[in-house]
């Protein structure tokens, strides 16, 4: 099975960035790769959240990656390698665990009616501690808040199925891995850009009652971009809700903002503020590549402190 599709292509799973070996992915469809685990292995399970930072789904003892066919077709070879490390990444996991598998391509037609896309994206929230990271993710994930501090330890992730409108009347699906990086300045650079790896796009976040932290968010931006690309920014001023405590104005936000080429918004995980309005915008970005004019919050959604 491994290296062969059901229309009989060849494709060399660890040279996949061969483009000779994908003459044909110009056709509308899409290529899905298949792992499937011999027998039920709970060591596979404890991989899954691994694996699907890397775009795999995973469920019970199967995993699929699945890529538009016209993902190849752009002869696009940064796109190519990102879908070679995630099949080695699974390769090389399952040799280190000793786990018995088969792997297959197979090249699939588009299906007859489905209006509905489905994309999977890797953001991550950065900033310095205690600006708001965590309480951003739950609000947008749980609808929750927990005014408790509670010091993340390395990264932690969390996953939200979101929908978007295109055009034509249909829809796109939206798996986010939303990863949330620890705040401490003093942890080893390499450590932290290990977790910035492919990601594609970041909320940067500030605290509004601590001027510096707006400040901070611009070599948290430069850590992510030197190690993913020149991804989108949307810079997040949160706790917006202390409206005694503010300790930045709207004209040093949007003087910052413009420096980094980011759309910005003052939020609140305590009241939900924003929030989802923010993580939304950014996956529309994402998957826009960028394209057309960001939404800002307007100056009638801003306490009086903050213009």
């Amino acid at each position: 099975m491994d290296g062969s599709g059901q229309d009989g292509k060849k494709v060399l799973l660890d040279g996949i960035s061969k483009k000779e070996d994908l003459k044909d992915v110009s056709r509308k469809g899409r290529i899905v790769f298949e792992v499937l685990i011999r027998g039920q292995d709970s060591r596979f399970r404890t991989m899954s959240d691994l694996l699907e930072t890397h775009g795999w789904i995973c469920e019970e003892n199967k995993a699929t990656l699945t890529v538009p066919k016209d993902f190849f077709s752009t002869g696009d070879a940064r796109a190519i390698e990102t879908v070679r490390d995630a099949i080695v990444k699974m390769k090389y996991l399952l040799k280190v665990a000793k786990m018995d598998y088969d792997m297959r391509v197979i090249s699939e037609a588009p299906s007859v009616g489905k209006t509905e896309s489905v994309a999977k994206l890797k953001v991550g929230l950065v900033g310095d501690a205690a600006v708001g990271k965590t309480s951003l993710i739950r609000r947008f994930v749980l609808d929750q808040f927990d005014d408790r501090y509670a010091k993340t330890i390395g990264a932690k992730v969390s996953k939200k199925e979101i929908h978007l409108a295109l055009p034509k009347g249909r829809h796109m699906r939206v798996d986010m891995m939303i990863w949330d990086v620890m705040g401490e300045k003093n942890i080893a650079e390499l450590y932290l850009q290990a977790h910035f790896e492919g990601m594609q796009g970041i909320l940067a976040v500030a605290d509004v009652t601590r001027g510096d932290t707006l400040t901070s968010i611009d070599g948290w931006t430069a850590s992510v971009r030197h190690v993913a690309g020149d991804v989108p920014v949307y810079v997040l001023v949160n706790k917006m809700d202390l409206e005694d405590e503010f300790d930045m104005e709207l004209r040093e936000v949007s003087k910052f903002s413009r420096t980094l080429g980011s759309p910005f918004a003052f939020t609140s995980a305590k009241t939900g503020k924003n929030v989802e309005k923010a993580f939304i915008e950014l996956a529309d970005w994402i998957l826009s590549r960028g394209k057309g004019k960001m939404a800002v919050v307007p100056e009638s959604d801003l306490s009086p402190q903050a213009r």
